[in-house]
């Protein structure tokens, strides 16, 4: 087995494990193009505008001209690598630790998170999602 083949399983396993999974992955790099950018980047910023612009680290002005984004993403900002969207179930209650917990699978929430490579997102995703759990957890043991 290669390294890489023992990365992903070890990948696929730490967010199987931990309730995770990625419900889009956009390669920036590929999606905009001789100054255009893909419908599917203009979908997720129509639906996600804060989210898109605080997953990139970018702060921008409430009169940001969204044409110039195309030229923007590669020369200002120099973002190429990937916009990921992660999903989790959203715990119900906690069972005595933030890692015991009921959830429901009708329940989620998601999260868009930029990395210069699919791993640095991987490590991020993970990373939400522990830190999300426990101020879950914090937030249900101060209202008790």
């Amino acid at each position: 087995m290669s390294t890489a083949t023992a990365t992903a399983i070890d990948i696929n396993s730490a967010f199987f494990n931990a309730k995770l999974c990625v419900s889009e992955i956009i390669h920036l790099s590929s999606m905009v193009v001789n100054e255009n950018v893909s419908s599917r980047i203009e979908d997720v910023i129509e639906n996600n505008w804060e989210e898109f612009w605080r997953a990139l680290g970018v702060s921008i002005n409430d009169d940001y001209e969204i044409s110039n984004l195309a030229h923007d993403i590669k020369t200002k900002f120099h973002k190429n690598g990937f916009l990921i969207c992660v999903e989790t179930p959203l715990p119900l209650s906690f069972n005595g630790s933030a890692n015991n917990y009921s959830y429901s699978l009708g329940l989620i929430q998601s999260q868009w998170l930029y990395g210069e490579t699919i791993d640095e997102c991987y490590a991020m995703a993970l990373t939400w999602k522990e830190a999300n759990l426990q101020a879950q957890y914090q937030r249900q043991i101060a209202e008790k």
